[in-house]
């Protein structure tokens, strides 16, 4: 996991802004890039099982956390699917073929900034409730 503030940040912007995407990152004062490890244990796992994909939950419990963390400090988050690797791991000097599954964008909301609405499929077809 690495943290990118300050300057760097703005250096960083644009390994997350793709196809026109992500602009507003710009501004955004600091990023967090959460790297995809495996143990050679998970991989001998992963490849026999179907289900263990250990580091994927790992890496989506370390981000609520983080994400969750943040709120509490008084910041805001996005965590950010869209994203280059390759200039993530070039930039962070990592090897080619790193992978970076998520990046989180940490500051604050500019002022009078709104919520785009989201298009979100209904609870009932992604929730069932088993009584």
């Amino acid at each position: 996991m690495f943290a990118v503030n300050g300057d760097k940040a703005k250096q960083f912007a644009p390994c997350v802004q793709m196809n026109g995407s992500n602009g507003w990152t710009s501004d955004c004062p600091a990023f967090i890039a959460i790297e995809l490890n495996r143990s050679k244990f998970e991989e001998t796992i992963a490849q026999k099982f179907t289900f263990a994909d250990f580091a994927g939950n790992d890496i989506g419990l370390l981000t609520a956390y983080l994400v969750l963390a943040a709120e509490d400090m008084g910041l805001q988050t996005c965590i950010l699917g869209i994203r280059n690797e390759d200039k993530i791991a070039d930039f962070l000097g990592e090897p080619n073929g790193s992978r970076f599954p998520l990046v989180i964008a940490v500051g604050h909301a500019a002022e009078g900034y709104e919520l785009r609405p989201k298009d979100r499929k209904p609870l009932e077809d992604v929730f069932k409730l088993i009584k």
